[in-house]
């Protein structure tokens, strides 16, 4: 027996209060937890009523005509792209005043906790995957001398070895580049990544998300420097991960 599913008179109230148990029905949509919180609205675990297709679906908090044609340029900007390492987006919908939007629901940590092994937290490198310097100095009497350090191997020592985390940076960073590269080749900047908007799943796969702050790539000349034009500017980004030109608006593919 299916549980009973609530068509939500209003959505924005009652889609935080959704349960497995008690789903709330938005569009073609059972809401069934939410997921997360971000600037522009929540993230939402979500089924498909008539698929049976899990999603993530987003909404936005505020309906003003400036975040609503933003949200909309974050779905159309990405709907069509098909890239393992971008999240792909689904449906763009609005009921009751109330946008929205689906993608694929990843179930990953965030890519610095996902590298860490947050789960599995690894243990200290052993003193044998440090590497030891090629040389060593030594003085004699006033004079110091250079000398060859003994390697492992010939010390009677295990061979140096890298700690088991860097192939799994190595991967994750290789991915993350693919999947930037993919967004600007298609003509637009994320500028918006950190850690948290990056998902590593279990299987090792990364994947990009929240496209929010999206821009299509400016071709041309850039505009001259004005303080005044810089004053009167929206910062738009997450300061700690920002890239310098990014505060003043002068953003290209070198800002991700």
């Amino acid at each position: 027996m299916s549980a009973p599913r609530r068509q939500a008179a209003s959505p924005r109230l009652e889609l935080a209060a959704a349960t497995p148990d008690h789903p709330i029905r938005l569009g073609a949509y059972d809401v069934t937890a939410l997921l997360g919180k971000g600037g522009m609205g929540e993230v939402y675990d979500a089924i498909h009523s008539e698929h049976g297709v899990r999603v993530a679906l987003k909404t936005l908090t505020h309906v003003e005509p400036e975040r609503i044609l933003r949200f909309k340029t974050e779905f159309r900007s990405v709907a069509g792209l098909s890239h393992p390492n971008l999240v792909p987006l689904y449906e763009l919908g609005c009921q009751d005043d109330l946008w929205f939007f689906t993608m694929e629901r990843i179930d990953g940590a965030d890519l610095l906790a996902g590298i860490r092994g947050a789960r599995h937290p690894a243990a200290p490198p052993p003193v044998s995957a440090v590497r030891a310097p090629a040389t060593t100095w030594a003085t004699r009497g006033d004079t110091t001398v250079e000398r060859p350090r003994a390697s492992a191997r010939a010390r009677g020592g295990a061979t140096p070895s890298l700690p088991p985390s860097i192939p799994r940076v190595r991967d994750a960073f290789a991915q993350l580049v693919r999947g930037v590269h993919a967004l600007h080749e298609a003509g637009f900047v994320h500028l918006d990544l950190k850690p948290t908007n990056v998902l590593l799943e279990p299987g090792g796969r990364v994947v990009i998300l929240d496209f929010g702050l999206v821009q299509a790539i400016k071709t041309g000349p850039p505009e001259p420097f004005s303080p005044d034009k810089v004053r009167a500017r929206r910062l738009l980004g997450t300061p700690a991960w920002m890239a310098p030109e990014q505060f003043v608006g002068e953003v290209g593919e070198a800002s991700d």
